[in-house]
């Protein structure tokens, strides 16, 4: 219910807006400090979009969506005849075995990263993986995870 009224406010705000910009400017600014004060304190960064002429959406998949058709509807990158330029290791070390964790290690993990020492080879800087830790943990254990996979399998299918 909460959804569809905050729906609702949206499509009908584009109206209020331009009404009140002549009518009753003081209203207007009103109207628009609360947007922003509402936006500031809201875990999305990303404003309601128009799905079409008179509708907009506030749902985080549906934006994202949104977002996906259309920058896949203007990329223009032909990469069908496209070869991957050879990989060039930065180090020799490799990593041969390592425990099984959990996500939330892995938030632990980074949440104690010292922001004040210079960035790995990967020029990740601590601080933007602290600052993005609980966007980037679930992605990082999949990768984890998967590469940890890998290298049971090759160790298997070596001996």
């Amino acid at each position: 219910m909460k959804k569809y009224a905050k729906q609702v406010f949206f499509n009908n705000l584009e109206f209020s807006m331009h009404e009140l910009t002549s009518s009753n400017p003081r209203q207007y600014w009103k109207l628009v400090k609360m947007m922003v004060k509402e936006n500031s304190n809201c875990c999305s960064s990303i404003p309601p979009l128009q799905i079409n002429n008179n509708t907009y959406t506030t749902d985080e998949t549906e934006k994202a969506n949104l977002l996906n058709d259309y920058f896949v509807s203007i990329s223009t990158v032909d990469d069908s005849n496209v070869q991957l330029p050879t990989f060039v290791s930065k180090t020799n070390s490799i990593l041969e075995h390592f425990s099984i964790f959990r996500t939330r290690n892995l938030l632990t993990l980074i949440s104690h990263l010292n922001v004040h020492k210079a960035s790995g080879p990967d020029e990740f800087s601590h601080r933007m993986l602290r600052e993005t830790s609980k966007t980037i943990y679930k992605p990082l254990c999949i990768i984890i995870q998967i590469v940890q996979y890998r290298n049971r399998c090759i160790q298997i299918s070596g001996n």
